[in-house]
C-alpha cells in the first residue's frame, strides 16, 4: 500500500491551521494515533529519536531489551513484533492495533509533514 492509501485507511489528515497568526501543524484522525502524534510526538525530532528507532528495532527482528512502551496521551502505545497496540491506561484493554509497517509509514509521513 502507498502512504496515501494507508493514511486514508486510518482516516488520517495532516493539516496546517492558522491560530493567532501562527501556523500550527495537526495530526487529525487515526483513533488513538491522533493524540499520540499531535500531542506526545509533535516534533520531527521526537519522531526521529523515539518512534522510528523503536519501530525499526522490532522490524529488524529484534526483541527488547529496548523499552517497547512509547507512552502517549490517553491510550499508551506499546510496540510488539507484529504491531503497535494502544492500551487503555486504566484497565489495560487494547483499544487499537496498527500493523508495525503501517505505523512506521504513518510516523514517517508525520515526520516529513512536520519538516516541510
Amino acid at each position: 500500500m502507498t502512504t496515501k492509501e494507508i493514511l486514508k485507511l486510518y482516516k488520517i489528515e495532516m493539516i496546517i491551521e492558522q491560530v493567532n497568526g501562527y501556523k500550527i501543524k495537526n495530526f487529525i484522525g487515526g483513533g488513538d494515533m491522533e493524540p499520540f502524534f499531535s500531542l506526545a510526538y509533535a516534533t520531527a525530532d521526537t519522531v526521529d529519536e523515539d518512534v522510528i528507532p523503536a519501530i525499526q528495532h522490532f522490524l529488524n527482528g529484534n526483541i527488547p531489551p529496548i523499552d517497547p512502551d512509547l507512552g502517549g496521551i490517553g491510550a499508551l502505545a506499546t510496540i510488539y513484533s507484529d504491531a503497535v497496540r494502544f492500551h487503555n491506561p486504566y484497565n489495560g484493554e487494547i483499544e487499537q492495533t496498527i500493523p508495525l509497517e503501517h505505523f512506521k509509514i504513518i510516523a514517517l509521513a508525520w515526520r516529513d509533514f512536520l519538516l516541510h
